[in-house]
C-alpha cells in the first residue's frame, strides 16, 4: 500500500503562501519548487490522479516503467522534507482574495487561506460506451503511443478512434507494428487521401461499429465489429477529456478553445487571468503527459514565487513606514525623555569589567546605554528607528560632555552593519508588532568580531506582586504579550556548536514601580563570546 499523504507533526497554520489544489504530477512539482524556496505550501490532495489506472509511465526521465502511484508518493515524501505539507481533502470552493488579500479555500475539513493558489485537479477520461474497453483502460486500453506503443511493439494493435487524431495515432503505430487495425465508425467517414496513406502503410480499415472488446485470461483479445473478431492485444482510443476545472471558472478565469475541441482555461505560465490564481497540468493543458505536466507545475510555481515576492517587497516597504511611524509617535507623545538615561542594569552589571573597544548599541533609543559604554572609553555607533530618540540621545551627550558616540537612523530590519564589533548590544529589542527579531540578532551575531560578545537582555516575564483579578493584566504583562524563556532566547541566537561559548545565560529579577503598582521583573541575559 502507497503512503498517500506526508505531513510534519507540528501544529500548522490555517494560513499559508500557497494552497495548491490536487496532489499529481504538476501540483507535487509546484508543491516541491515552492517548498524549496522557503514557502508556506499546502497540497491538498482527493487522490484521484488521472494516470492511476495504469501499473507503468514511460518517457519519464529516470522514471521510465515507473508505477505513476510510486512516483507521487517519492514527489510527496521530497515535498515534505522541505517542510510543504501533503494532506487528503475535498476542495468546495473558492473565493477570491480579500482585503486581506487572502484566498479562502473551502474543504471538507474547514476553511484555509493562501496568499495565492495554484488549481492542479487535472481531468477525467471518458471512454466510448463499449463493452470491454473502460474495464481495461491503462492497461492493454490506452491513448498515449509515445507511452505506451514501445511495450506492444510487434503485437497486433487496434485504434478505435473517436477523432481525426486517431489517423494520426493509426499511422504512428506502424513504427511499432505491421498488423495494425483502425476501426473508424466513431471518427466518420475518411477521405481518399487518408485511405490510401493507410493502404500505402498496410493499414488495415473497419467501418462497421465496435460491438465489443474481447478479453480472456486478463488480457484484451480481439475487437468485434459488424459481427467479425479483430485479433489485437492492444488498443489505443481516444477520450472524452472532462477538465476538472470547476474552481477555475467559477472564479472567473478566462477560457479558449483547445485544440480538442473544447474550451479549457487559460492559463500562460500558470497565471489565469484572476490575480494569484494559478493553473498547471491537465486541468488547462488536456495533452499534457507526466514530465509534461511537471515543467508545468515547476514554472507555475516559480510565477507563484515572483508574484509572492513582490507581495513581501511591498508588505516590508510599508511595515518599515509603519514601524518608523509608531516610533515616533511613541517617542512624541512626551516633549522630554520616555527613559531615565541610565544604562540598564544588567548590561552595567556584565559590562563594567570588560576593556573598551567598539561597540554597536541595536535600538539605541535615548542613548542611555550608548552614553554609559562612551563614557568608559568605548567607540560606539548606536542605531534606532526614531529620529526623534536619536536627537535626544545627541542633546544628552552634549549636556554631559560625552563623546565618541556615532548616531545611526536605520531600520534594524533593513540596516546593515559594514564592521565588526567587539561587543553588539541588544537590549530589549522587542516589538510587538511585524518584526523579524530572529533575523536581525542573527545578522548582529555576524557583527561580532573574533574575541567580542553579543549581549542580549530581554523581557522576561512580568508578574505583580498581587495577583490580578479576572479580566485584568496578567503574567504576560501589558498588553497580554507573551515574553520568550530563556531556552527560547537561545535558540533564536542559534548559536553554533563550534566558535562561540555562551558566558552567561540567567534569568535575572528586579521590581519596578509602575503607576503605583510593583511589578517584580525577570530579565533574560545571555552573553555570548566570538572565540578568536
Amino acid at each position: 500500500m502507497h503512503a498517500r499523504v506526508m505531513e510534519n507533526t507540528e501544529q500548522h497554520p490555517t494560513s499559508w503562501d500557497v494552497v495548491i489544489v490536487g496532489g499529481g504530477s504538476a501540483g507535487l512539482s509546484a508543491a516541491l519548487t515552492l517548498s524549496r524556496a522557503q514557502r508556506r505550501v499546502l497540497v491538498l490532495d482527493g487522490a484521484q490522479p488521472r494516470n492511476r489506472f495504469a501499473g507503468h509511465m514511460h518517457g519519464v526521465l529516470g522514471h521510465d516503467g515507473r508505477s505513476p502511484l510510486e512516483l507521487l508518493e517519492i514527489g510527496r515524501r521530497e515535498v515534505a522534507s522541505y517542510g510543504g505539507v501533503v494532506r487528503p481533502a475535498a476542495v468546495s470552493g473558492l473565493d477570491l482574495r480579500g482585503e486581506d488579500g487572502l484566498f479562502r479555500v473551502h474543504t471538507d475539513g474547514g476553511t484555509l487561506a493562501a496568499r495565492a493558489v495554484l488549481v492542479a485537479t487535472g481531468l477525467v477520461d471518458e471512454l466510448p460506451a463499449v463493452p470491454g474497453l473502460t474495464e481495461r483502460w491503462g492497461r492493454d486500453v490506452n491513448a498515449c503511443p509515445y507511452c505506451h506503443g514501445a511495450e506492444v511493439a510487434g503485437r497486433p494493435l487496434g485504434v478505435v478512434a473517436t477523432s481525426a487524431m486517431g489517423v494520426h495515432h493509426a499511422t504512428m503505430l506502424r513504427q511499432w507494428s505491421p498488423d495494425v487495425t483502425f476501426f473508424s465508425h466513431l471518427a466518420g467517414d475518411l477521405d481518399a487521401e487518408t485511405l490510401a496513406g493507410f493502404a500505402a502503410r498496410g493499414v488495415r480499415v473497419v467501418t462497421e461499429p465496435v460491438a465489443e472488446v474481447v478479453v480472456t485470461d486478463d488480457a484484451v483479445r480481439a475487437v468485434v465489429a459488424g459481427g467479425r473478431h479483430y485479433p489485437v492485444e492492444a488498443i489505443f482510443t481516444g477520450s472524452t477529456m472532462r477538465p476538472l476545472d470547476a474552481l477555475l471558472v467559477g472564479a472567473g478565469a478566462e477560457t479558449v478553445e483547445a485544440p480538442q475541441g473544447f474550451t479549457v482555461v487559460q492559463a500562460v505560465m500558470g497565471r489565469t487571468s484572476v490575480p494569484g490564481l494559478y493553473a498547471a497540468g491537465n486541468v488547462v493543458n488536456p495533452a499534457a503527459t507526466v514530465p509534461v505536466a511537471i515543467a508545468e507545475g515547476f514554472q507555475a510555481g516559480v510565477m507563484i514565487n515572483s508574484e509572492l515576492l513582490e507581495l513581501d517587497v511591498a508588505e516590508a516597504r510599508a511595515l518599515a513606514v509603519d514601524r518608523e511611524r509608531r516610533w515616533e509617535e511613541r517617542y512624541g507623545e512626551s516633549a522630554g525623555p520616555q527613559w531615565t538615561g541610565h544604562v540598564n542594569a544588567s548590561l552595567g552589571d556584565v559590562a563594567a569589567a570588560w576593556e573598551p573597544g567598539a561597540a554597536l548599541d541595536l535600538g539605541a533609543g535615548e542613548g542611555g546605554d550608548a552614553l554609559w559604554l562612551a563614557g568608559r572609553g568605548w567607540e560606539v555607533t548606536a542605531v534606532d528607528i526614531s529620529a526623534t530618540a536619536l536627537e535626544r540621545g545627541r542633546a544628552a551627550a552634549q549636556e554631559r560632555g560625552v563623546e565618541g558616540v556615532t548616531w545611526v537612523q536605520g531600520d534594524l530590519v533593513a540596516w546593515q552593519p559594514q564592521r565588526t564589533y567587539d561587543l553588539v548590544s541588544a537590549q530589549f529589542l522587542q516589538d510587538w508588532e511585524a518584526f523579524p527579531r530572529e533575523q536581525v540578532l542573527r545578522r548582529a551575531m555576524g557583527a561580532v568580531a573574533r574575541g567580542g560578545r553579543l549581549v542580549l537582555v530581554s523581557h522576561a516575564s512580568m508578574t505583580p506582586r498581587v495577583p490580578p483579578a479576572d479580566g485584568e493584566q496578567g503574567h504576560h504583562g501589558p498588553g497580554h504579550h507573551a515574553m520568550p524563556t530563556l531556552d527560547e532566547e537561545l535558540t533564536t541566537l542559534g548559536l553554533p556548536d563550534h566558535g562561540w561559548v555562551v558566558e552567561t545565560a540567567e534569568v535575572r529579577r528586579r521590581e519596578v514601580v509602575r503607576d503605583g503598582e510593583t511589578w517584580d521583573l525577570g530579565d533574560n541575559v545571555v552573553v555570548a563570546r566570538r572565540l578568536g
